[in-house]
């Protein structure tokens, strides 16, 4: 998660301190990433959070909402049923910080809407080369589980332990084996050092990967000598088995 990000998020959970905090993840008009903190109107607070429609609304009509936040104040941030039924309902991820543990949870539900694959804004774990892989094959319907905690992490440009488990699960669970030579949709890992991998992509064939780099715009780009080298595994989904 950015850091900017996440230093607003845990100042406004430790501000209210024992009452669950809430806002929205957006791009301004500039594009620049902005954390709206927003009231929480819920009867119960401590347990549960609501936003105010008329807030929402008006929010949803000065910006381009990416996500919702809310803090756990007694619990873990894994999201509870009540989390998945609301983000389920405004076709939005959830971001939950849990105050009693200090770690994030990114929930996707199954009504959200991606966006166009190519041209995307890159964002730490809303945005990133993991969700683009999602997004991807979700769009060729390759994919049977979904359900992840998509806060992965990096440092220094390399996914860590967390993030590592996360991978396993989706290709174990997605039906996709490891193989030697790559074809038009293999998910492509890169190396980052000898132990670890740094970034996913997707073989378009004709010597083109479609991906999504930190701080750029997801897009097509040749498949250099270079970064064939860097290559660290070569996954295929058993769909596209040829």
């Amino acid at each position: 998660m950015d850091s900017k990000l996440k230093k607003l998020i845990t100042t406004h959970a430790q501000y209210v301190k024992n009452t669950e905090c809430c806002g929205i993840i957006a791009f301004d008009n500039a594009f620049q990433l902005q954390v709206i903190p927003c009231e929480n109107i819920h009867i119960d607070k401590k347990r549960f959070f609501e936003i105010n429609p008329d807030e929402f609304l008006k929010n949803e009509k000065r910006y381009n909402i990416l996500s919702i936040y809310h803090s756990h104040v007694e619990t873990g941030p894994e999201p509870s049923e009540y989390d998945k039924a609301i983000s389920d309902q405004w076709g939005l991820p959830f971001y939950i910080y849990s105050v009693k543990e200090n770690n994030f949870f990114l929930y996707f539900p199954e009504t959200y809407e991606p966006p166009d694959l190519l041209g995307r804004t890159y964002v730490d774990d809303l945005q990133n080369c993991f969700r683009f892989v999602i997004d991807y094959y979700q769009k060729l319907n390759a994919l049977s589980f979904i359900d992840f905690d998509y806060a992965l992490g990096r440092e220094n440009g390399k996914f860590g332990e967390k993030a590592t488990f996360t991978i396993k699960n989706f290709i174990n669970k997605n039906n996709f084996h490891e193989v030697d030579s790559f074809q038009k949709h293999d998910l492509l890992l890169f190396r980052s050092d000898l132990y670890g991998f740094s970034h996913f992509a997707i073989y378009a064939g004709d010597d083109q990967i479609i991906h999504h780099e930190e701080s750029k715009l997801s897009t097509t780009t040749m498949l250099t000598e270079g970064q064939i080298k860097n290559i660290f595994k070569i996954f295929r989904n058993n769909k596209f088995q040829s």
